[in-house]
Formats: C-alpha cells, structure tokens, sequence
C-alpha cells in the first residue's frame, strides 16, 4: 500500500527543482549528498520531501525576496555578501536551511510510516 506521500510522488518532475527563478534551483543528488542519504531514501520521497521543502522556505524568505528584488537583483546569487568558499554566505544559508527542512520532512514521514505499519 503506498502512502499519501509517495503517491503525491508521480506528479513531480524528475528531481531538479526551483518554484521562482530568484532561487538557486536544487538538484536531488545534491540533497542526498548534503544529507548523505543513502538509497534507502527513494528519489520520489526525495522529491516529494524536497518540494515541500522548498515551499516552506519560500513562504519563509518571500519578505526578503520582495525587499532584494525592490534593491534590483533579480537572483539570490546577486545579493551582496561575504563568500563561503564559492557559494556566497546567503546561497549556502538557503541551501542549508533547505537541507534541514528536508531532513525533517524525511524524519516525520518515517516516524509515520513506522506508526503506521509497527
């Protein structure tokens, strides 16, 4: 029986994503590799994981998406900051808090499933 969540799966693209195009887009392999995911962790969960993920962070940085796009950049990549070897310091922090939040998602949807079927 698949759950919701995996179900929800077959009506992602392949795992290469970006809801607006001021966001860096984010590639699955580059999450499993961040999170050093394992194949234990399909890439249509990953994906699923990773959509909602990014609606969530988003939602969460659309006021300052807003105020750098009033300052004229039109890519995070542009806003003015110290570099964090090649990623500019704000890149690796919206990656980062990418990261956890799939990390989460992942969890939750495990810690789920485990109740569901233990």
């Amino acid at each position: 029986m698949q759950t919701l969540f995996e179900d929800a799966s077959a009506l992602l693209p392949p795992c290469r994503l970006r809801h607006d195009p001021f966001w860096p887009p984010v590639h699955c392999t580059q999450v499993r590799q961040a999170l050093n995911l394992g194949q234990t962790i399909s890439d249509q969960r990953l994906a699923v994981a990773l959509h909602s993920a990014l609606i969530r962070v988003e939602r969460d940085l659309a006021g300052a998406r807003c105020l750098w796009r009033r300052q004229g950049y039109k890519a995070l990549e542009q806003v003015p900051c110290a570099l964090d070897g090649e990623l500019p310091v704000v890149v690796r922090q919206y990656l980062e808090t990418l990261y956890e939040n799939v990390r989460m998602l992942l969890a939750e949807q495990l810690h789920i499933r485990e109740c569901w079927h233990g």
